[in-house]
């Protein structure tokens, strides 16, 4: 399957996290899921705010192993230099 590795902003207690979410992100993740089987789709849902406490390497091999990756705009699509060469952002 494709793996979308969406980076999620909603639960982060960083000084511009609450401001870069997307509203609807469930809402978004559910109809993709709804639209594709997960036999071809995969969605994971990743949040790297320093309050998770996420290992670094960790991260990066979360984002190694995705084909895509969505997230909102800010310092967290830096995690794009670790997508592998056929990835997209």
């Amino acid at each position: 399957p494709i793996k979308v590795l969406v980076l999620s902003r909603s639960g982060g207690t960083g000084t511009t996290s609450g401001t870069r979410k997307l509203l609807n992100e469930g809402d978004v993740v559910q109809a993709v899921r709804n639209k594709y089987p997960a036999s071809r789709v995969q969605i994971d849902i990743a949040d790297f705010d320093v309050s998770a406490r996420v290992p670094f390497v960790n991260q990066a091999e979360s984002v190694m192993s995705a084909d895509v990756l969505v997230g909102m705009h800010g310092a967290g699509l830096t995690h794009m230099l670790f997508l592998p060469r056929w990835g997209s952002v």
